[in-house]
């Protein structure tokens, strides 16, 4: 092997390392391209999870409202069961143990709004008159 002139030495040096970074970049820009597609993916994943979540707290909003819902309604159902069982006693512990005479008039479960404010309102469980009673 015949000995090289040190200047094209350095010149066939400097071309094999730039041959070598231009390799590196190559590489580089390869695997900037997939994180970045990854980003990507991800970024789609996240968004589709957030809209998952939203559905997940709607939808659970609504099953709380409606298990309220059918709560409230298994206790007016426990309380008119209650009321079913006494009210036909009301009439005879009225005559007896109150002294008043025969009922002119009953009623259960009677509504009444206030004059002025119609938002406001009482229930009455039992609405008696008879003519000799001061109860």
């Amino acid at each position: 092997m015949a000995k090289m002139p040190a200047r094209e030495q350095r010149v066939e040096t400097a071309e094999d390392r730039i041959e070598d970074l231009g390799e590196f970049l190559a590489q580089l820009a390869r695997q900037v391209a997939t994180v970045n597609a990854s980003t990507r993916r991800l970024e789609r994943s996240t968004m589709a999870l957030d809209r998952t979540i939203v559905e997940i707290r709607t939808e659970g909003e609504k099953d709380r409202k409606q298990w309220n819902k059918r709560w409230g309604e298994l206790a007016n159902k426990q309380g008119t069961l209650v009321e079913d069982i006494v009210a036909p006693s009301l009439r005879r512990l009225a005559a007896e143990e109150l002294g008043c005479g025969p009922v002119e008039f009953s009623a259960a479960r009677v509504e009444q709004r206030q004059p002025g404010d119609r938002s406001k309102r009482r229930e009455r469980n039992l609405l008696r008159s008879c003519w000799n009673c001061t109860h």
